[in-house]
């Protein structure tokens, strides 16, 4: 299912024209990360919350290396 929805992320964002910089592939999942689970207060859904905002980071991290590789394609 990740696969899925990372590819069509991924090819809109290529259509729309937007890059990806290695610094975003590095941070920006662990931006991600922080993001929905410090600052959304993901951490007060448990176990249960880290499991899915760890999922959601690396769904960033594949979507984002997707991008990449779109571009090195073309």
């Amino acid at each position: 299912m990740t696969d899925k929805y990372t590819t069509l992320s991924a090819e809109d964002a290529f259509r729309k024209g937007k890059r990806c910089s290695l610094l975003k592939l590095i941070f920006g999942p662990g931006f991600k990360f922080f993001g929905d689970y410090v600052l959304r207060l993901g951490f007060l859904d448990g176990y249960a919350g880290f499991v899915a905002y760890k999922l959601a980071a690396y769904g960033a991290f594949v979507k984002y290396s997707k991008i990449r590789a779109r571009y090195r394609q073309s």
